[in-house]
């Protein structure tokens, strides 16, 4: 079905020597058409995915396989349009032809869409239409049942093995940003949600359930899923609450500057900046072989994080998308480093020497940058990175056979602030059981006051039993 559409080709053809470097701004220009194309397809794959007949669920397949075609081929770190190391290698001519014809394609499959669902409205009317169905109803909701809904899992969960907590912050103790979630077995993620009054709760409650959405559609509709379904999966279920988002920002925009204008306003950028949502997310899968090897997966944007428990240890699965990453020059292993000895460094004396003793070169005015501004975010879901638009960090990790997984918000833990790893390390070797430890990270996080380790935010935090 999906051939008939767009046909890579059986081998690619040896890309001819290139003696010249490649300008910046053509390789810029392929990522914006790269991402533009991507977008298109999020937009109209999430309003297909809202109707019900079986011949949109035959172009909402079709439109889901083209843009795993493109993700596969461009929309990855190790891609040749995003490693920088590989931007000699690029052939233009090739590469612009082969962005042409997904172009075309996706032109095409959107256009038949819309005649099949009869919108009788453009892209973006259709869109309003989608974030009105997917809009956190406040008015339906009770505060006590939002409350209630955000400390239970998605999926019905044993709590003897999944342990979930979640406390709002004291700043605004009558809803919370945070999601925290397992969403079916083996399947488990963390949001956290930014962006005016109730928008941080919009971002991470949509969030959450474009992820669930995608991930029963493109992995657990599948017998016998292999870990790159498990790699492409999460990629597509960040990267479509991505769309999610950014479409929703945009239409939001679209709308308070139409009413500005009809009063004879303008929009400052302060009031634009506020407009806009967002959420970090981490998202975690555990694959298991037919003969039982264990593997993890882990999708990450923003600063919540996914790590293992092991004999009274914490290690890091994820790396924090904020400034310190951006001070390593993109080199995660080094950014996670930096932001393990921060992250057991209560004051900026102790972060000085454990550089200095791990032999990282920073000066005085990059340590202290780093103390204080490195939690900033570089990125988060609706707020890109690269061109407007994500790149999530996808990680595998074989597991060994007595490890717990341990998902938490920049509330019960960030570089700097809140707990460290240490004072986690000791909570978790204290209570046994995971809904008590989860319950004890957030309230013992929520006791820091004062200083740079006490600021007030939702926490959050879940650990599961992989093995029994």
């Amino acid at each position: 079905m999906f051939q008939e559409y767009y046909t890579p080709p059986s081998s690619a053809p040896e890309k001819p020597q290139q003696t010249e470097k490649v300008p910046p701004e053509k390789i810029i220009a392929l990522q914006q058409r790269v991402w533009s194309a991507h977008m298109k397809i999020q937009n109209i794959v999430h309003i297909l995915g809202t109707l019900s007949s079986e011949t949109l669920a035959d172009l909402y397949t079709q439109q889901l396989e083209l843009d795993k075609e493109l993700v596969n081929r461009y929309i990855h770190r190790g891609s040749v349009l995003y490693d920088p190391n590989l931007f000699d290698s690029v052939n233009i001519s090739e590469e612009e032809s082969v962005i042409a014809k997904f172009e075309r394609t996706i032109e095409a499959l959107t256009q038949k869409s819309y005649r099949v669902a009869g919108s009788g409205g453009n892209v973006d009317a259709r869109a309003d239409e989608l974030h009105r169905m997917h809009r956190f109803d406040n008015k339906k909701t009770s505060l006590e049942t939002k409350k209630t809904k955000i400390k239970e899992a998605v999926f019905e969960h044993n709590s003897a093995m999944v342990g979930i907590a979640s406390i709002p912050s004291k700043d605004h103790p009558n809803h919370n940003e945070d999601r925290i979630a397992q969403i079916a077995p083996d399947i488990y993620v963390v949001l956290d949600g930014m962006g005016g009054h109730d928008g941080g709760e919009i971002a991470s409650e949509s969030a959450l359930r474009v992820i669930k959405k995608t991930m029963k559609n493109e992995l657990l509709s599948k017998k016998y899923p292999d870990i790159e379904d498990v790699k492409n999966t999460v990629r597509s279920a960040i990267m479509s609450a991505d769309g999610w988002i950014c479409a929703y920002n945009q239409s939001q925009m679209e709308r308070r500057e139409k009413d500005a204008q009809e009063r004879g306003e303008l929009l400052s950028e302060n009031d634009k900046k506020k407009l806009r949502i967002g959420t970090t997310v981490t998202l975690a899968v555990i694959h298991t072989t037919i003969n039982g090897t264990k593997t993890i997966v882990t999708g990450s944007v923003g600063d919540s994080t996914a790590a293992l428990y092991e004999n009274g240890s914490i290690n890091c699965l994820t790396v924090e998308d904020n400034q310190t990453l951006a001070w390593a020059d993109g080199n995660r292993e080094k950014a996670s480093l930096i932001q393990t000895l921060l992250a057991n460094s209560e004051n900026l004396e102790i972060f000085t020497q454990k550089i200095k003793d791990n032999k990282i070169n920073l000066n005085d005015e990059q340590l202290k940058n780093t103390f204080i501004k490195g939690h900033l975010l570089t990125q988060s879901l609706g707020h890109g990175s690269d061109n407007g638009h994500v790149i999530p960090d996808i990680r595998t990790h074989t597991l060994k056979g007595n490890e717990q997984l341990l998902l938490f918000t920049d509330g019960v833990h960030e570089s700097g602030a809140r707990l460290t790893l240490s004072e986690m390390e000791e909570i978790l070797k204290k209570y046994g059981n995971p809904q008590k430890a989860s319950e004890a990270l957030c309230t013992d996080a929520e006791k820091i006051t004062g200083g740079d380790r006490g600021k007030n935010d939702d926490a959050s935090a879940m650990l599961v039993r992989l093995f029994t």
